[in-house]
C-alpha cells in the first residue's frame, strides 16, 4: 500500500530512505501490533485491511488484543471464532449489542459459551437487541416464565408476541 513520506518516517525510521510502499512482510518483519499501526504509524482499518485482508493473518501473527476487535469491523474479527475466547473476556469488555453483532457475534455463540439467563440480564440488551443477535421463538420457548420476567422484563407470551410480527 502507498504510504505518506511521515509514515514512512514513522514506520522506517528516520535514516531509512523515504519508502512510498508498506508492504505485510515489513510489517510482520517488525512484529508491529494492529495497535501501533492504528496509534504511532496512523493508518486508518481500512489501510490494514488493504495491506492484509486476511483477519485470519492478523490473528495467526498474535497481534491483536480483546480490546482491539472494535476497530476491526472492517473484517469482522469474532472473539469467539478467531480469539477463542471465553464467554468472561466478552462480558468483561463491555461492548454494546451492536459491537457484538459488527463482529460477528450471535445468540447462539452466547449460549454455547455458557451464557445463561443470569449472565443475559448482565449484559443489559433490549429484547430487540436480542433478536438482532438471533434470538428467536425457540430459545425463548426454552426459558420459563420467571426467567423471561427477570432477562426480558416482559411476560414469556407477550415477547412470543412481540418475535411474531417483528421484522428480521
Amino acid at each position: 500500500m502507498e504510504i505518506t513520506s511521515l509514515q514512512s518516517v514513522r514506520f522506517f525510521g528516520l535514516w531509512d530512505q523515504p519508502r512510498r510502499v508498506l508492504v505485510w512482510e515489513d510489517i510482520t518483519a517488525k512484529c508491529y501490533s494492529w495497535r501501533r499501526l492504528r496509534d504511532e504509524i496512523l493508518l486508518s482499518a481500512q489501510e490494514l485491511q488493504r495491506i492484509q485482508p486476511s483477519a485470519e493473518e492478523w490473528v495467526h501473527r498474535g497481534a491483536l488484543q480483546m480490546r482491539d476487535l472494535p476497530d476491526m469491523t472492517c473484517f469482522p474479527v469474532n472473539p469467539f471464532v478467531h480469539l477463542h475466547a471465553d464467554l468472561a473476556e466478552v462480558w468483561s469488555m463491555g461492548w454494546s449489542a451492536d459491537v457484538l453483532k459488527n463482529l460477528g457475534v450471535t445468540y447462539d455463540q452466547l449460549r454455547a459459551k455458557g451464557m445463561n439467563v443470569d449472565v443475559m440480564r448482565h449484559f443489559g440488551f433490549t429484547l430487540s437487541q436480542w433478536l438482532n443477535m438471533g434470538m428467536r421463538d425457540s430459545h425463548v420457548e426454552s426459558l420459563t416464565e420467571a426467567e423471561c420476567q427477570h432477562v426480558l422484563e416482559l411476560p414469556r407470551a407477550e415477547v412470543l408476541g412481540i418475535m411474531a410480527s417483528y421484522q428480521f
